[in-house]
């Protein structure tokens, strides 16, 4: 029994419905191999849930970059707020509850995650401004943006981790960890196609040891996930 019933439109490839007939099916443990999952679901919220939503190569590198751009505002925002103290007749360059009504004003109109990111974004080139100017760095005040982003950005829609500091060097981390394991598969399948055995299993153990746990499916793939 459900007490709540959420569901987004159809989920296109490229201009077509995905069907497994035309083979552009896209699995979703596959693509988090490539993309983090903050970046997926940065794409999903990218549009209105009530609208169709086109996956391409290009539509969610786009999406990559546009959370990269916000993850390195909320990383040096956490950076310099580490650094600051409270500065006394501190007067705010911007108001942070205007963003907030507006964050909110968008997704009390029916969930309308694009106008909210909209806001963020907007946010983020006002404190962009803030942290390369001239105005001294306010402990409170950079506290409650931190606290903003937190709640909307992480907590309502979950597109950053609570923690960014260093999260676009963790993404890149991320990223080209996933890379070497997708390259020691690709070794351990043509071990294996060669019938070299001793030194597949090895690979295998290798990654096992390090967390990673290997399926072999039955279609002859392998995928794989953390332990």
């Amino acid at each position: 029994f459900a007490r709540y019933w959420m569901h987004n439109n159809t989920l296109t490839m490229n201009g077509e419905k995905m069907s497994k007939s035309l083979g552009n099916v896209l699995n979703v443990h596959d693509l988090l191999k490539q993309y983090s999952a903050h970046t997926v679901r940065y794409f999903m919220l990218s549009s209105h849930y009530r609208s169709r939503l086109d996956y391409s190569d290009e539509a969610i590198q786009a999406a990559e970059q546009g959370l990269s751009r916000l993850l390195s505002t909320v990383g040096k925002l956490q950076e310099t707020l580490a650094g600051a103290a409270a500065v006394d007749g501190f007067t705010a360059p911007f108001e942070i509850d205007e963003f907030r009504e507006r964050f909110e004003a968008a997704m009390n109109d029916d969930f309308n995650a694009p106008r909210a990111m909209a806001v963020l974004f907007d946010l983020s080139k006002a404190v962009n401004q803030y942290l390369s100017g001239s105005e001294p760095y306010d402990q409170t005040f950079l506290a409650a943006l931190d606290d903003f982003f937190r709640r909307t950005a992480h907590g309502v829609l979950g597109i950053i981790p609570e923690k960014a500091a260093t999260s676009g060097q963790t993404q890149l981390g991320n990223e080209l960890i996933e890379q070497l394991i997708d390259l020691n598969l690709e070794l351990r399948n043509e071990l294996r196609k060669q019938k070299i055995w001793g030194l597949a299993d090895m690979v295998r153990e290798r990654l096992k040891a390090m967390g990673i746990v290997l399926e072999d499916r039955s279609d002859g793939t392998t995928g794989w996930s953390k332990a």
